[in-house]
């Protein structure tokens, strides 16, 4: 998927120690000492004469800036484009920017859900820290919840005091949400019972299971963000530093939708600046605590005024506030806002009725989803960006790849750009070159301003281009002033590179990573083999390596307890790989894993020579997150009790995590099963695959290498055959993808190959499932160290090392199914990556791998659906 993160390294910083002062009673409400309210400086990078990308008096917004709301949310790239297809139905790209202000000090880990489904708890801003909790049970105490909650939250008596009335009044509007709602259910429940003659259901559980939703919302969630912004100075900075910098690099006017706690941080920020510093057409608040009186206190404290004062940059400020929303209070501000200014206000109110119709209410009448995709706000936000904003046909400055990089990296880092010079028709060729002047000299100049060193940004000068390194401010300037630069577009600079030599253009990955960005990125798969070479630079780049574990030496239980594989988990938190203990002695020392896992991920970061060509080397899914269980040993041999361990440790990796965090396995390991003995495709190892299965983890298998054998007979001697029936166990079982073999680059031509195992299987069904390419696929060699010069070092290696590498001395050629079964692990991994909304649905991947997959003309029992097509599967779903 798409995605859209930014974080202030100094989010975790501790706030200096201050002098509290006292007290001060504002609208017959006690507010404690915030400190002193932020004074905001708004240096714009662009000049006033160059500040739109809006044509000479356009009236239309052109940059829409979001500034989401409480608790824990994922990634900034993938936020954004949750808001987008809200708002707008589909991905902005340049269109718009994400303020992502997410304590990462409260909430380590991002939200990993990036999927639109209203039903799904990542919506639930709550969600995250409730499901840490003991499951509650009896009815719920949200007064001593609360109390414990402030308690905890801070030390300071009056901020206790403050926060108590502010989470006594949400909870006050919880209680009569909750009663509603079980009114609402028990009339529904009598009426039911009434026509069929059943009792009606308990509607006395719905209130409370509503009002302890609330109560955790409020207690968990709300109160904690509050009091940073609130009596943190050096937080609330922070918060407002992360929405002035969405704006500093112009791209307006500007349209600025806020909700929850993000409408505090935007107004803090729009009261304080005036119309030559910002442009803002449209100033949207939903579900906002201005609503909350003690809120409103500290803003009257901070600005001297008995109203709250119209931002003078703002033009129209519409508040939509839903009923049963306890964050939203006070759903009319209007008698609150000082209406003096030229600007215009309104508030919207969304009833039960109309609320309870939206499904991106569902469950939560605080949703940014479902807000933003209310009649209202769209209508409002629609007048005022225009048809063009909101068309597929709206031309986009930054492509989208760009955005995406831009999004998941630091504001200051730097990027590999093209910069597309716009051609002036009457001033023919002359006109690329004063475009590209002008580029160099403000791009020059907006180095010299930010400090830093201009030879740092690498320009140079091409036909019709201009390449440089730039940082997010520098490469969204060019999109601000875009016509008076004669900039046409902003490309990456990306460079080329080929997945594991050429196999991968067989399945059309590559134009997958090309056109849908299907790296695989923030999915999981297992793979459960002789290990993996956890050095290999092949893994270095994307920190592939998520955890290692060796199932062949467990411990002998002494308890009842399950057997727990030895390893563990990478800690990346330095920037450097810290393996778990004991790594180095389960190192794969066979070669066939570290073979198999550089199929599915990782990417070596620079072409090697290889048969006097530079070719590229990557995963089919580069970015995807591997596990490695050693379930072989060093001589690839292994029991099914091995395999049964790391299963088990996969199922409660799952269980802990509460999602489904490691989604895919790959097995390229088999043998022979005796079905005198066992169903085909019952065997124990089979049920627990199976099992798996229905959980939602997607199982790739390799067929086999037993399709081809030399048979000896008592006149001929040795007769080479191809055998059907060769399909063995697990590959046999039916809720799993058995993978069979074809060349690597001519599979039309060649066809399956020699040794790929046949069906049908013992019980008649079709296996293999289907094919990929297995013949002399390069992939990373797990003895690199001795084929590197002595005076390389150790890993990690220095660029000049990596570099200087030859292909030979890190990749190695290998041939069976064992090698098609991680090209599907791979491919699918790279498909959840950008269609999110399968993961758990092993079935339905499934149907739509085999259904999109190329016919090769051959027996179904030797290709089974025929080869699997990437691109074909993204365009179909």
């Amino acid at each position: 998927m798409a995605a859209r993160k930014k974080v202030s390294k100094r989010a975790n910083a501790k706030p200096a120690a201050r002098k509290r002062r006292a007290t001060v009673s504002v609208d017959r409400i006690s507010v404690p000492d915030t400190g002193p309210p932020n004074r905001v400086r708004f240096d714009p990078y662009h000049g006033a004469s160059a500040r739109s990308v809006a044509s000479s008096g356009s009236a239309a917004g052109q940059t829409s800036v979001y500034v989401h709301g409480i608790g824990n949310h994922p990634e900034e790239q993938v936020l954004v484009v949750r808001w987008d297809r809200a708002l707008f139905g589909k991905d902005m790209g340049d269109r718009t920017r994400m303020a992502y202000w997410v304590n990462r000090a409260r909430y380590p880990q991002a939200s990993s859900c990036d999927c639109i489904d209203p039903s799904c708890p990542c919506h639930d801003p709550e969600e995250s820290l409730r499901a840490k909790r003991v499951l509650a049970t009896g009815e719920p105490m949200p007064e001593l919840e609360l109390e414990e909650a402030v308690n905890a939250i801070t030390s300071d008596p009056a901020q206790r005091a403050f926060l108590r009335d502010v989470g006594a009044r949400m909870i006050d509007e919880a209680r009569n949400e909750a009663r509603k709602q079980q009114a609402e259910q028990s009339l529904a429940s009598s009426r039911l019972g009434a026509r069929k003659g059943t009792y009606g259901v308990g509607s006395k559980g719905v209130g409370d299971a509503l009002l302890r939703k609330i109560t955790d919302l409020i207690t968990g969630v709300a109160l904690p963000d509050v009091q940073d912004f609130l009596f943190e100075p050096d937080h609330r900075a922070q918060m407002e530093e992360t929405f002035l910098a969405r704006l500093r690099s112009g791209g307006g006017p500007f349209v600025v939708v806020a909700h929850s706690q993000g409408s505090m941080i935007a107004y803090d920020v729009l009261r304080q600046l005036k119309r030559n510093d910002v442009d803002v057409r449209l100033f949207v608040t939903i579900g906002s605590p201005l609503g909350l009186p003690p809120v409103r206190a500290v803003f009257k404290k901070w600005t001297g005024d008995k109203r709250l004062p119209y931002p003078s940059c703002v033009s129209r400020w519409i508040n939509v506030a839903a009923e049963g929303d306890v964050v939203a209070l006070d759903p009319k501000l209007r008698d609150d806002i000082d209406l003096s200014s030229t600007g215009t206000f309104q508030d919207y109110f969304i009833d039960r009725t109309t609320r309870d119709a939206n499904l991106l209410f569902a469950g939560n009448a605080h949703s940014s989803m479902g807000y933003l995709s209310s009649a209202d706000v769209q209508r409002e936000v629609y007048t005022a960006v225009g048809r063009e904003f909101a068309s597929s046909l709206a031309r986009q400055i930054i492509t989208s790849d760009l955005v995406e990089k831009m999004e998941q990296s630091p504001d200051d880092q730097r990027h590999a750009v093209m910069i597309e010079v716009t051609e002036i028709k009457e001033k023919g060729e002359l006109s690329i070159e004063m475009g590209r002047r002008r580029i160099d000299e403000r791009l020059r100049e907006m180095g010299k301003r930010q400090g830093s060193d201009v030879a740092r940004m690498k320009i140079l000068h091409h036909a019709r281009y201009v390449s440089a390194m730039l940082n997010r401010p520098e490469i969204e300037l060019l999109r601000t002033e875009s016509d008076g630069l004669q900039v046409n577009r902003v490309w990456q600079n990306a460079r080329k590179r080929a997945l594991i030599c050429r196999s991968a253009h067989a399945l059309h990955a590559s134009p997958a990573h090309q056109a849908y960005a299907a790296h695989g990125e923030n999915i999981e798969w297992a793979v459960l083999d002789t290990g993996v070479e956890h050095t290999h630079p092949h893994f270095d780049m994307h920190k592939n390596l998520g955890s290692l574990w060796d199932c062949t030496r467990s411990d002998h239980a002494s308890s009842a307890s399950i057997a727990e594989p030895s390893g563990g988990f990478v800690d990346y938190t330095s920037g450097k790989a810290v393996w778990p203990e004991g790594a180095e002695d389960f190192r794969d020392r066979s070669g066939h894993g570290t073979h198999v896992a550089g199929i599915i991920a990782g990417i070596h970061p620079y072409e090697l020579m290889d048969d006097g060509q530079k070719l590229a080397f990557a995963g089919m899914a580069p970015k995807a997150k591997l596990h490695s269980f050693k379930v072989l040993n060093d001589r690839g041999q292994g029991q099914d009790a091995w395999i049964l361990i790391a299963l088990d440790k996969i199922a409660r990796i799952n269980e802990n995590a509460q999602e489904l965090r490691i989604q895919g396995i790959n097995l390229s390991l088999g043998g022979n099963f005796d079905p005198s003995v066992y169903g085909c495709g019952h065997t124990p190892l089979c049920r627990e695959l199976r099992r798996l299965w229905r959980q939602g983890v997607l199982i790739v298998l390799a067929a086999g290498n037993e399709g081809f054998t030399v048979l000896q007979t008592l006149q001929d001697g040795p007769w080479q055959a191809n055998l059907d029936l060769s399909i063995g166990d697990p590959a046999n079982l039916e809720e799993a993808i058995a993978v069979g073999s074809v060349h690597r680059v001519n599979p039309h031509t060649f066809g399956v190959s020699y040794f790929s195992s046949r069906g049908p299987t013992a019980d008649g069904r079709r296996k293999p499932d289907l094919v990929a390419p297995g013949e002399k696929i390069l992939s990373a060699r797990a003895d690199y160290a001795r084929m590197i010069p002595p005076d390389a070092g150790e890993a990690p290696f220095a660029q000049k090392e990596l570099e200087g590498f030859s292909a030979e001395q890190l990749y190695v050629a290998e041939s069976g199914t064992s090698m098609a079964a991680p090209h599907v692990s791979g491919l699918l991994a790279a498909f959840l990556s950008q269609r999110r909304e399968f993961i758990g649905y092993p079935d339905r991947v499934k149907r739509i791998l085999l259904d999109n997959c190329t016919d090769l003309g051959r027996d179904s029992y030797a290709q089974g659906a025929g080869l699997p097509n990437l691109m074909r599967m993204l365009g179909g779903t």
